[in-house]
């Protein structure tokens, strides 16, 4: 079980998405199954989902633009990825104080 750093991150793109789709379809043919989600905490994202059967997670984009990250949500729905999407974990804890500073991620759950 572990967590894998292979991620991304820039303005979404022609070039980023075709590196996207290409990462997410070689993570599809090795794994018997799979799951993309969005998070502000990988580690505890990954915590709470090991435990339920996925052996790895791989982080695959990271922004610390919520647009940027809506945009490339939106953009892998029309790649087609839509069904492999889980629900946003998203901790709202400390977003727009003064002095905080939130990235945000898109990782993908293999079996």
């Amino acid at each position: 079980m572990l967590i894998r750093w292979r991620e991304f991150s820039g303005r979404p793109g022609d070039r980023l998405f075709e590196r996207l789709n290409g990462s997410l379809e070689r993570y599809r043919e090795g794994s018997q199954s799979m799951t993309i989600g969005l998070t502000t905490d990988p580690m505890r994202t990954w915590s709470e989902q090991r435990w339920e059967g996925w052996s790895e997670m791989v982080v695959i984009y990271s922004t610390s633009s919520q647009n940027f990250t809506r945009a490339v949500e939106d953009r892998l729905v029309s790649l087609g990825w839509n069904n492999h999407f889980t629900t946003w974990n998203y901790d709202p804890i400390g977003k727009g104080l003064p002095g905080s500073y939130t990235r945000y991620y898109v990782y993908v759950l293999l079996e």
